[in-house]
């Protein structure tokens, strides 16, 4: 027969805390998860910006390398 365990609560920080407080402790997600989505938070809009310059640049010189074709 199987046994069906559940949370009754746990100490967290000194203090009791109930089950509810314990389940959503336990669901969070760690540390390194954390991070990892920040520093992705952080870094698209930046490759973005930069992708949108190189982009703006490599055209312009595009523009100037088909006039200079085209003066001669």
């Amino acid at each position: 027969m199987p046994y069906k365990l559940s949370y009754v609560g746990g100490y967290f920080d000194g203090k009791w805390q109930d089950a509810e407080y314990v389940k959503t402790l336990a669901s969070l997600p760690s540390k390194e998860e954390l991070v990892g989505k920040f520093l992705y938070m952080v870094k698209y809009p930046l490759q973005g910006f930069v992708t949108v310059n190189s982009n703006l640049i490599s055209g312009f010189v595009r523009v100037l390398d088909q006039i200079k074709e085209k003066k001669s």
